[in-house]
């Protein structure tokens, strides 16, 4: 799964409308990610986003920004949905540009909606109207952006890197992990239609729940150190699957003690 460092750009403006939404929507539209929005907002189907463009950054003497195209992130690769309204943008920013960066947490009512770290520059009116925000998808990333940009700002040579967080085998375990709990459900079906429950049937069913279990929260856990966020499709195959699981776990001990 190709995780490489993406940027991610946004605006304290298109933070405070993201949550303005969030706040707006009910319970139902939060548990069905249907939420209501202006038609331009930057989303994933019916999900509004944090940030309204992602793109690649180079230090060559100057700090250059530009969109890139959706095949090259991770997004239609490994996701349902592709992000939708994102803004073209590019720009060039000069280190005498910056008047100030900051670490950035949107606050409402003294309490943070998210645990997402962004950069703020203040810097010429010319980009992005002198004040905008930026974060690496991976948040142990994001610190070692701002530890870049401080060093382009004092005229330093850039040494610090953003860390590839690919991790295709943690990502393969966790789908595994989601497998193995669908094949628990089918394999209680079988056993429960042809009456063919016994003590070795009990016992791989109950080792495929626990195998399953750990490889897709181990996996998860992972995406939340990294991402301050989980997979999509891991989460939602998780819930899916604890409903049968408690289903299953019921009939087993149905079928053994009664």
């Amino acid at each position: 799964m190709d995780l490489k460092p993406v940027i991610w750009i946004s605006s304290v403006d298109h933070l405070e409308n993201y949550y303005e939404i969030l706040r707006n929507a009910s319970i139902k539209d939060r548990l069905f990610s249907n939420y209501n929005m202006p038609e331009e907002f930057s989303r994933v189907s019916r999900r509004p986003l944090t940030y309204f463009s992602i793109g690649e950054i180079v230090f060559e003497g100057e700090l250059l920004y530009h969109s890139i195209e959706l095949e090259k992130t991770l997004f239609n690769k490994y996701f349902t949905s592709i992000p939708h309204n994102l803004k073209e943008v590019s720009f060039v920013l000069k280190p005498y540009e910056i008047i100030s960066i900051d670490f950035y947490h949107f606050q409402d009512n003294n309490k943070s909606y998210t645990k997402r770290e962004w950069i703020r520059i203040i810097c010429d009116e010319k980009i992005l109207g002198g004040d905008f925000l930026i974060c690496v998808d991976g948040v142990s990333n994001t610190k070692r952006l701002f530890e870049m940009i401080t060093q382009f700002k004092k005229g330093l040579g850039v040494s610090t890197t953003l860390e590839d967080l690919s991790n295709t085998k943690m990502i393969f375990w966790g789908y595994v992990g989601i497998v193995m709990l669908l094949l628990t459900a089918i394999l209680n079906f079988i056993a429960t239609v042809t009456e063919t429950y016994n003590g070795i049937t009990t016992s791989v069913i109950l080792l495929f729940i626990a195998t399953g279990f750990i490889l897709s929260i181990r996996t998860q856990r992972w995406f939340m150190k990294n991402f301050k966020e989980g997979s999509r499709a891991i989460h939602y195959g998780l819930l899916f699957n604890i409903l049968f699981s408690g289903i299953i776990i019921i009939n087993l001990i149905i079928i053994n003690y009664f």
